[in-house]
This record gives C-alpha cells, sequence and structure tokens, in this order.
C-alpha cells in the first residue's frame, strides 16, 4: 500500500471516514470522531432521523399549517385569524400559541373608573380631565404650578388632583454671624455676602480658588464659611532607593533624584528605562531603573516528561525543550 507521511501537528480526514479527524503527535496518530450533541426525544410523529455533517438529526419538516389551511415557515410568526390577541409561532413542535401578557387589573382608583379594553388587555378608564379651583380642566398627566402657591406643583392622576411642595434641603446651622435666612426657589437658605477678603486686601467671589501669594503651595478657596485654604497632597517620600539619591523638590512635593544614567559592565551609559541584552549573556534582559540596573532571565516553561525514546533536548530560544522529529 501506498503511505502518506503527515509532519507532527498536522490534521487530516481519515480516507476510510469523512467523520473522523487524524492528528499526527509525538506519540503516533491520534483519531477523533465529530462530536456530536445527543439527538433527544423525537419533536413529534411527524419527525425522521436524518444525518447532517456526520451527527443524527430531527428532521420536522419545514410547514405549519394553521387552521385556515395556510402554510407557514420553521420560526414564523403571525396573529391569530380568530383571536387577534394571540401570537402563534412555527416550531419543530408545531404550531405555538401565546396569548397577550397584560398587567394585574388591580383595584377600581375610583367610583368614576371603568373598565375597557385596550391593546388586547383590561384597563381601567377614569376619565381624561381635572378640574382645579378656578374651573380649568387638565388631562391626564398633566402639572401645572398651583395659583395659589408658586411652591406647590399640581398632577392630574386617575385619583384627582395631587399636590406636591418643592422638596427643599434642610436650612443647617448658621455658617456665621453675618449669615441671614433668604428664601430662594421655594427654599429657605443661607445669605452670607457674596465676597472673601485676603490678606493684601483683595476680594474674592463665593467658590472662586487662588493660589496663596504668601505660599505657592498652597490653595485658596471662598466659602460661605471664610477662606479655606489646603496644602497640596504629596505622596510619602519613601526610603532612599540607593545612596546615589538625593532628596529634590518638584511642583510642591518631594522626591527622590537618582540620576538619569546606569552604566553597564562595558563602560555604556544607558537612559533610565532602557533596556538591552546582556553583552555576556544572550538570555537575559537588563533594565535600567532608579535602583540600578535589574536583570531577568528569560522565562521558560517546564520540560516535562520525554515523549518518546526517539526524543532529545535541544535548545530554542534560551529555553530547552524535546526535539522529537518530523
Amino acid at each position: 500500500d501506498f503511505k502518506v507521511h503527515h509532519n507532527i501537528g498536522e490534521t487530516w480526514v481519515d480516507p476510510t471516514d469523512p467523520c473522523v479527524t487524524c492528528l499526527c503527535t509525538s506519540f503516533g496518530i491520534v483519531k477523533t470522531r465529530k462530536d456530536c450533541r445527543p439527538l433527544g426525544p423525537r419533536p413529534n410523529a411527524g419527525c425522521k432521523v436524518v444525518i447532517e455533517d456526520c451527527c443524527q438529526k430531527w428532521d420536522c419538516g419545514k410547514d405549519c399549517v394553521d387552521e385556515s389551511g395556510v402554510s407557514h415557515n420553521l420560526g414564523e410568526t403571525w396573529v391569530d385569524p380568530t383571536d387577534p390577541c394571540v401570537t402563534c409561532r412555527c416550531t419543530s413542535f408545531g404550531i405555538v400559541k401565546t396569548r397577550k401578557d397584560c398587567r394585574h387589573l388591580g383595584p377600581r382608583p375610583n367610583a368614576g373608573c371603568k373598565v375597557v379594553i385596550e391593546d388586547c388587555c383590561q384597563k381601567w378608564d377614569c376619565g381624561k380631565d381635572c378640574v382645579d379651583e378656578r374651573g380649568v380642566s387638565h388631562n391626564l398627566g398633566e402639572t401645572w404650578v398651583d395659583p395659589t402657591d408658586p411652591c406647590v406643583t399640581c398632577l392630574c392622576t386617575s385619583f384627582g388632583i395631587v399636590k406636591t411642595r418643592k422638596d427643599c434641603r434642610p436650612l443647617g446651622p448658621r455658617p456665621n454671624a453675618g449669615c441671614k435666612v433668604v428664601i430662594e426657589d421655594c427654599c429657605q437658605k443661607w445669605d452670607c455676602g457674596k465676597d472673601c477678603v485676603d490678606e493684601r486686601g483683595v476680594s474674592h467671589n463665593l467658590g472662586e480658588t487662588w493660589v496663596d501669594p504668601t505660599d505657592p503651595c498652597v490653595t485658596c478657596r471662598c466659602t460661605s464659611f471664610g477662606i479655606v485654604k489646603t496644602r497640596k497632597d504629596c505622596r510619602p517620600l519613601g526610603p532612599r532607593p540607593n545612596a546615589g539619591c538625593k532628596v529634590v523638590l518638584e511642583d510642591c512635593c518631594q522626591k527622590w533624584d537618582c540620576g538619569k544614567d546606569c552604566v553597564d559592565e562595558r563602560g555604556v551609559s544607558r537612559n533610565l528605562g532602557e533596556t538591552w541584552v546582556d553583552p555576556t549573556d544572550p538570555c537575559v534582559t537588563c533594565l535600567c531603573t532608579s535602583f540600578g540596573i535589574v536583570k531577568t532571565r528569560k522565562d521558560c516553561r517546564p520540560l516535562g516528561p520525554r515523549p518518546n525514546a526517539g526524543c532529545k533536548v535541544v535548545i530554542e530560544d534560551c529555553c530547552q525543550k524535546w526535539d522529537c522529529g518530523k
């Protein structure tokens, strides 16, 4: 017989069985039959077993026939001709009917409400209008300002007119002795004036920020409580990275300055953050950091057991691997 050679890792279809895939491995040829889902029970009496893509499946035909004798494709939906509130769907199990899902009707909102059918569901109809104190009609859902109190909003609902007073935050304690209570947008608030005056006699508006003229690392803000000063937040300095580092100030904060260069074994200067291959070992990478030169050996996966007796160890890309031939 004529024999075909295959490389390790190559796959092909078994010439004696198109549903089997072959894989050449270091252990020999491994055959795998196509994985099929279980067939499951027969959906209905009209279904038969067919083979498709090497697997058994049920063939229940492509059409459903409704009560009017009309054919429908599998997956098609339509409205039941005998009941417009029912939807039909053609499935492999036959025609499945679903009635429109309606919310619960709930109790009668008031004595003037009656039940009506809308979009196949029952709902309460309580009329469309509310009449306010001045005899003005308003549609259901309409909002308006109470003509007797501009801080109250009215809403026309199926239960009648619902009034809501504007929600105000609590006033809170007096910020300082110069503050007084005022009404703004229907709510009480403290009015503490609009200006803050700094050490140099300069006026600042409420909410304004500026740099302290006596200390560029301090920010000032004019609030209703007066001028609030905030020093720039700095991270802790931390321990000295190495003996060559010194403390410097940058953007109002202390930091370590360890220089910009590293010098390798051959006297070559490298910039901070630069990487290069170790000239004495091509499997080691060097990185210039503020702590000095950091060396990292290439990370290799474990070799693992010998696949078979014909395999030997070789070095490839700095790592050991098994060579079992082709």
